[in-house]
């Protein structure tokens, strides 16, 4: 019996080893936000490619949006857009971005309830659903229980969904005619982090990644998260 409880011993040293060694290597890895991104566009290649930031948004004076739109500039230079003075920008830029609040679900791998050999480990996994499509993240799950197997159940848990409308504007159209859009894309994610200034760099390198992109199509775009947001944005897809 005592070299029976041994062997056991060794067993359930083994598995919360690798338990660890699973948990470590997920922390190690790049946290990424999968965002949901929609495009219309009736916009043409051919030059001038200057542009302006606009001042539509009730908020644009403040340096939160200041900030969001430094961001979003630096992404159109790298398209090779000219940023010029209002009054001879062929294109008005103009975003907004909002958080609101959603609850979650998933199920949990719960610890056995027999008595036998001590508890049980794991983690939630999801996916976690949003409105009517499931959630873009998954937790780094395993989950094993000494004396029984574990058993799932669901849990709640709140959410974040971070949104980014942004729309090019042609100010100065040919011929006199009168200012048209030309391309909107919003990019959409679900995730535990509700600071939105920690996802707004991976939301407006979402809007433009492939830019202009496919007119009238919504695709998932994955983004890295910067370091400093990774921790507070797990559980993250990998």
């Amino acid at each position: 019996m005592d070299r029976l409880n041994e062997k056991l011993g060794r067993y359930a040293a083994r598995a919360v080893l690798i338990g660890w060694a699973a948990w470590l290597a997920g922390c190690a890895s790049t946290p990424m936000m999968r965002a949901e991104v929609t495009r219309f566009h009736r916009f043409e290649e051919q030059p001038p490619r200057s542009f302006a930031m606009g001042t539509a948004s009730a908020r644009a004076a403040s340096l939160e949006y200041r900030s969001y739109a430094d961001l979003v500039r630096r992404q159109l230079v790298a398209l090779g857009f000219t940023e010029t003075a209002p009054q001879g920008a062929r294109y008005r830029i103009e975003f907004d971005a909002q958080v609101q609040a959603e609850v979650g679900r998933a199920m949990a791998f719960m610890p056995p309830l027999g008595p036998a050999f001590g508890g049980g480990y794991g983690w939630p996994y999801g996916p976690w659903p949003g409105p009517g499509r499931p959630g873009p993240y998954r937790w780094p799950a395993y989950s094993s229980g000494w004396g029984g197997p574990a058993y799932a159940a669901p849990m709640d848990f709140p959410v974040s969904v971070h949104t980014l409308r942004l729309s090019i504007i042609e100010a100065l159209p040919a011929a006199g005619a009168p200012p048209r859009t030309v391309f909107e894309s919003s990019a959409v994610a679900r995730t535990l982090e509700p600071a939105l200034p920690q996802l707004m760099p991976a939301l407006v390198e979402a809007v433009f990644r492939g830019f202009p992109g496919v007119d009238g199509t919504t695709q998932v775009i994955e983004v890295p998260l910067p370091p400093a947001s990774g921790a507070a944005a797990q559980p993250v897809t990998r």
